[in-house]
Protein backbone atom coordinates (compact mmCIF):
# COMPACT_ATOMS: atom_id res chain seq x y z
CA UNK A 1 0.00 0.00 0.00
CA UNK A 2 2.82 2.43 0.83
CA UNK A 3 4.39 2.12 -2.63
CA UNK A 4 1.00 2.59 -4.23
CA UNK A 5 0.61 5.90 -2.38
CA UNK A 6 4.04 7.24 -3.42
CA UNK A 7 2.82 8.94 -6.63
CA UNK A 8 0.13 10.74 -4.64
CA UNK A 9 2.76 11.88 -2.13
CA UNK A 10 4.87 13.29 -4.97
CA UNK A 11 1.78 15.02 -6.39
CA UNK A 12 0.84 16.50 -2.98
CA UNK A 13 4.35 17.87 -2.46
CA UNK A 14 4.43 19.26 -6.01
CA UNK A 15 1.04 20.94 -5.60
CA UNK A 16 1.76 22.39 -2.14
CA UNK A 17 5.25 23.70 -2.92
CA UNK A 18 4.20 24.94 -6.37
CA UNK A 19 1.22 26.78 -4.89
CA UNK A 20 3.40 28.33 -2.18
CA UNK A 21 5.89 29.48 -4.82
CA UNK A 22 3.08 30.98 -6.94
CA UNK A 23 1.84 32.91 -3.90
CA UNK A 24 5.34 33.99 -2.86
CA UNK A 25 7.79 34.21 -5.81
CA UNK A 26 10.55 35.08 -3.31
CA UNK A 27 10.02 31.86 -1.33
CA UNK A 28 13.34 30.28 -2.32
CA UNK A 29 15.32 33.32 -1.24
CA UNK A 30 13.34 33.64 2.00
CA UNK A 31 13.90 29.98 2.90
CA UNK A 32 17.63 30.27 2.25
CA UNK A 33 17.75 33.44 4.38
CA UNK A 34 15.85 31.83 7.27
CA UNK A 35 18.13 28.80 7.03
CA UNK A 36 21.24 30.96 7.36
CA UNK A 37 19.70 32.93 10.25
CA UNK A 38 18.94 29.68 12.10
CA UNK A 39 22.65 29.17 12.65
CA UNK A 40 22.61 32.43 14.63
CA UNK A 41 19.63 31.47 16.80
CA UNK A 42 16.88 32.40 14.34
CA UNK A 43 13.84 30.26 13.56
CA UNK A 44 14.25 26.73 12.27
CA UNK A 45 13.68 26.76 8.51
CA UNK A 46 11.59 23.58 8.75
CA UNK A 47 9.01 25.59 10.68
CA UNK A 48 8.45 27.87 7.66
CA UNK A 49 8.63 25.48 4.68
CA UNK A 50 5.35 24.82 2.84
CA UNK A 51 3.04 22.38 4.63
CA UNK A 52 2.05 19.23 2.75
CA UNK A 53 -0.97 17.08 3.50
CA UNK A 54 0.19 13.59 4.48
CA UNK A 55 3.87 14.51 4.85
CA UNK A 56 6.33 16.37 7.05
CA UNK A 57 9.46 18.28 6.14
CA UNK A 58 12.59 16.67 7.58
CA UNK A 59 15.49 18.37 5.81
CA UNK A 60 16.44 21.58 4.06
CA UNK A 61 19.55 22.66 2.24
CA UNK A 62 21.03 24.73 -0.52
CA UNK A 63 21.42 22.84 -3.76
CA UNK A 64 23.32 23.35 -6.98
CA UNK A 65 23.25 26.79 -8.55
CA UNK A 66 21.49 28.46 -5.64
CA UNK A 67 18.48 26.16 -5.52
CA UNK A 68 16.70 25.29 -2.29
CA UNK A 69 16.02 21.61 -1.51
CA UNK A 70 13.31 20.48 0.90
CA UNK A 71 13.04 16.85 1.96
CA UNK A 72 9.59 15.55 2.86
CA UNK A 73 8.76 12.21 4.47
CA UNK A 74 5.33 10.62 4.06
CA UNK A 75 3.39 10.35 7.30
CA UNK A 76 -0.29 9.53 6.86
CA UNK A 77 0.36 9.14 3.13
CA UNK A 78 3.05 6.73 1.87
CA UNK A 79 4.51 6.45 5.37
CA UNK A 80 8.29 6.43 5.32
CA UNK A 81 8.61 7.29 1.61
CA UNK A 82 10.68 10.43 1.02
CA UNK A 83 10.62 13.01 -1.74
CA UNK A 84 12.72 16.05 -2.56
CA UNK A 85 11.32 19.36 -3.74
CA UNK A 86 13.91 21.49 -5.54
CA UNK A 87 13.10 25.19 -5.94
CA UNK A 88 15.25 26.57 -8.75
CA UNK A 89 16.60 30.07 -9.14
CA UNK A 90 14.34 30.38 -12.20
CA UNK A 91 11.26 29.87 -10.02
CA UNK A 92 10.44 26.28 -10.91
CA UNK A 93 9.74 23.32 -8.65
CA UNK A 94 10.92 19.80 -9.40
CA UNK A 95 9.72 16.99 -7.15
CA UNK A 96 11.02 13.44 -7.17
CA UNK A 97 11.43 10.51 -4.86
CA UNK A 98 14.53 10.80 -2.77
CA UNK A 99 16.60 9.24 -0.04
CA UNK A 100 15.34 9.54 3.52
CA UNK A 101 18.85 10.40 4.76
CA UNK A 102 19.60 14.03 5.50
CA UNK A 103 20.33 16.02 2.35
Amino acid sequence: MVEGEAPRLVANVDAAVGSALDEDPGLRERLLEVSSMASFGGPDVLSVVPRVEGAEAFSFGAGEGGSAVIGYRGTSLAGGVCVRAVLSVEGRVQVERGDCGLD
